[in-house]
């Protein structure tokens, strides 16, 4: 999941920092903001107040008609006192950063036909020397001025030829751009890819681990299965009463060597059989020479008892049984030596068995590996 995440992390800020470095490299502070609104049959075309500054305060204007073109500034008071009844088409703003806006106005027969007549004459139609405007000029063919116009008041652009026809008319700007900075954007890409790299890493660490753990278990099974065994080492100068010495310890011992001599459990040391010099002896007290030892054994068989004792049995047998409530005699006498000790030893056992404690010979206590 990590090396998944930070894979992808990693493309995504290679995008973003790739994204915000291509931007900051191509971007533009400022554009072009350009339009073109013809002349048609109208005899003026002029623009509204506030239209030369609408994109920038310097505006570049292009001038193309028949004859002679000529231009006025002046205020917009002024320029539609001096339209009057004329037809003209007003420029009165953008549409769009590509196309204007702009209304036509017919005007009058008597204004049209007034206009028409100063221009078929010799001189043509002039509107250069009017003492409204604040700046004038004309061209053949063709104009091209640039204008920055005063804010402080309303002005307006005016424009004809010498043939009584508006010409066509085309306002250029530089519209600046607020350009926003790129190097968030580059930072952003940037800790992505941190953040991924370290992701990746992390992943890699811990395949590398979890590799380590695996040979290391690995290691240790093969280890564990693997069988081993102690060489003996062998001198080549011993002579051969010390190679037999050896040899024969090597026979006993079954080649093994320390701990590995004698077995984990010494019940098979204890049921080994014994030799006849591992035997141990153990002396009988001294005999009286002077006593027969068949003597000593017919003293020992019981005498036979006479003809009535079996009778008497019973007799003995009911006497010897005490009465229902008669303390026994055990009861009522007083405990031999041998039971006193016993009974002492039994309480002994007990005391010390409730702290734990050993007791007794090994036979005692019941241990079978003594």
């Amino acid at each position: 999941m990590k090396r998944i995440g930070g894979l992808l992390l990693v493309i995504l800020g290679l995008i973003v920092a790739v994204f915000g470095i291509v931007r900051a490299a191509t971007a533009e502070e400022s554009t072009v903001v350009e339009v073109t609104v013809p002349g048609g049959e109208s005899q003026f075309i002029f623009t509204a107040p506030g239209v030369l500054e609408m994109v920038n305060d310097t505006v570049a204007v292009t001038l193309e008609g028949e004859g002679t073109v000529q231009w006025a500034l002046a205020t917009t008071g002024d320029v539609r006192a001096y339209v009057g009844d004329a037809p003209a088409t007003e420029v009165t703003g953008l549409e769009s950063w590509e196309a204007a806006s702009s209304d036509t106005v017919p005007g009058t027969d008597e204004a049209r036909a007034a206009i028409d007549e100063a221009a078929a004459s010799e001189a043509g139609f002039v509107i250069t020397g009017s003492d409204l405007w604040l700046d004038s000029g004309s061209g053949e063919g063709s104009v091209e001025l640039e204008l920055t116009p005063d804010t402080s008041f309303e002005q307006s652009l005016i424009a004809t030829t010498s043939t009584g026809q508006a010409p066509d008319l085309t306002l250029t700007w530089n519209r600046p751009l607020a350009l926003s900075n790129p190097m968030p954007v580059i930072a952003i890409g940037v800790l992505l890819l941190l953040i991924g790299a370290l992701l990746l890493l992390s992943a890699r660490q811990a395949q590398q681990d979890q590799a380590s753990v695996a040979k290391s278990y690995r290691e240790r099974k093969e280890r564990s299965e693997a069988e081993t065994s102690i060489m003996p080492k062998i001198r080549g100068d011993e002579s051969p009463e010390e190679l037999g010495v050896r040899q024969s310890a090597a026979e006993q011992t079954g080649g093994a060597f320390g701990a590995g001599i004698l077995p984990a459990v010494n019940q098979e040391l204890r049921e080994r059989e014994l030799s006849d010099a591992d035997r141990v002896v153990l002396p009988v007290a001294d005999e009286d020479p002077d006593v027969d030892p068949a003597a000593v054994d017919e003293a020992v068989e019981p005498a036979v008892e006479p003809e009535g004792s079996e009778a008497n049995a019973p007799a003995e047998a009911e006497q010897a049984e005490p009465a229902e409530g008669e303390p026994t005699e055990v009861e009522s006498g007083e405990l031999g030596a041998d039971d006193v000790v016993g009974e002492a030893a039994e309480e002994e056992k007990d005391w010390r068995a409730l702290w734990n404690f050993k007791w007794g010979t090994p036979f005692q206590k019941g241990d079978e590996d003594a």
